[in-house]
């Protein structure tokens, strides 16, 4: 993989080429570090010219979602072709990032189905030992 960056404003734009995999991790992360400290608000993850992401790629992006978060940004993806929008949704990790829709429209946050709510059990219904 090799990737480049661009900056904007505080928008930091990092175009993954070829594919994400696990032996990038480490150059990777090293460089959205450096953008989150130079006061980048949001990651935005360019996958127009990638074709592959494995499970440790995955990973990566999980945690730099986290650290992101910790430090007020967030991580956006764009460009995703249908392959690797199918990854994020059968991974479910179509919820954790803002994906930015193919047409150009403005970002959009994939929803996540609501949760229903679980009552509270009460003393009665609780087994007993």
């Amino acid at each position: 993989m090799s990737f480049s960056i661009e900056r904007s404003a505080d928008i930091s734009t990092i175009q993954i080429v070829e594919e994400l995999v696990a032996e990038d991790r480490p150059e990777l992360r090293r460089a959205v570090l450096g953008e989150l400290a130079d006061g980048a608000h949001t990651v935005r993850f360019d996958f127009g010219r990638t074709g592959y992401i494995d499970g440790a790629g995955l990973g990566l992006l999980v945690s730099l979602s986290r650290l992101a978060r910790e430090h007020t940004a967030e991580v956006t993806l764009a460009n995703l072709n249908d392959d690797l929008r199918m990854l994020f949704t059968l991974t479910k990790l179509d919820s954790l990032f803002v994906i930015e829709r193919n047409d150009d429209s403005p970002l959009m946050r994939a929803a996540a189905p609501p949760r229903p709510a679980t009552p509270p059990r009460d003393a009665e219904d609780r087994p007993r030992p």
